[in-house]
């Protein structure tokens, strides 16, 4: 989960860095740096106002199931659900079986 927090800081440092670069006074330069940085708001859940006093929260996970033997399209089908809802679909193996776990971002 450290991984991750950190990634988003990442992400919140470069989206920061273009908004900045959207000031260029050449407007082609500027133009770009707008249009990527509202692009990877989108893609990564974000908003302009959570980047102002952003700090690192810890991911919140929900332990979904528990299986000994887990069919494989269920765990495509909740991957591609979390991808459209800004989550993660993750899998821990343990000896006495397997955890279905979702992580929200």
């Amino acid at each position: 989960m450290q991984t991750q927090v950190l990634e988003l800081e990442k992400i919140a440092d470069k989206i920061r860095k273009l908004f900045a670069l959207s000031q260029s006074p050449n407007e082609a330069e500027a133009s770009a740096a707008a249009a990527k940085a509202q692009e990877m708001l989108t893609r990564h859940n974000l908003s302009i106002a959570s980047l102002q006093d952003w700090t690192p929260q810890p991911l919140e996970e929900e332990v979904i199931r528990q299986f000994k033997r887990m069919t494989s399209w269920k765990f495509i089908l909740l991957s591609g659900v979390c991808w459209g809802n800004y989550c993660s679909a993750i899998t821990r193996h343990y000896h006495s079986g397997s955890k279905m776990i979702i992580e929200w971002h």
